[in-house]
């Protein structure tokens, strides 16, 4: 977050924007706006339309994360002397996707972020309707607690 800002002194909020990916279910999305505005509501800031102090921007996004690591094997055998076992390996590759969640707020005359939180999240990974409301649920509160910094 920006240091030199005044969280206290700032009572109003608007929405810039709120993006998913291009599979992003956008009842996903409407869910994560209810709840970023129930937060900022519960913490006592208001959302007007006109000449907010700040405003939100949610992006989805993912990111490959990719990796090497090295990998040892052993094997020992009758012909080996069990106390010594055999070692040989090498390097394996790894990568994945990467879905992660950001809340960024934007001072409005500048375009500058003074706040930004994130967190994990791969919607892919759950399976069922309340799994996915719960873990939404669960990504924009550990967001949102980190707001207004300490």
């Amino acid at each position: 977050y920006n240091r030199s800002v005044d969280f206290a002194a700032l009572k109003t909020y608007g929405w810039w924007s709120i993006q998913g990916l291009a599979d992003t279910d956008a009842q996903d999305l409407k869910q994560i706006r209810t709840l970023v505005d129930k937060d900022l509501q519960g913490k006592g800031l208001r959302m007007v339309e006109a000449n907010p102090d700040f405003l939100v921007v949610v992006l989805l996004k993912k990111a490959r994360q990719e990796g090497t690591s090295e990998v040892r094997k052993s094997w020992t055998g009758w012909w080996f002397d069990q106390s010594a076992p055999v070692y040989w390996g090498g390097p394996a590759a790894w990568s994945y996707e990467e879905g992660t969640m950001l809340i960024d707020l934007v001072r409005p005359k500048t375009n500058h972020m003074v706040w930004r939180g994130t967190a994990k999240t791969d919607l892919k990974k759950v399976k069922t309707a309340e799994e996915r409301t719960a873990f939404i649920e669960k990504a924009v509160r550990m967001i949102m607690a980190k707001f207004p910094p300490d």
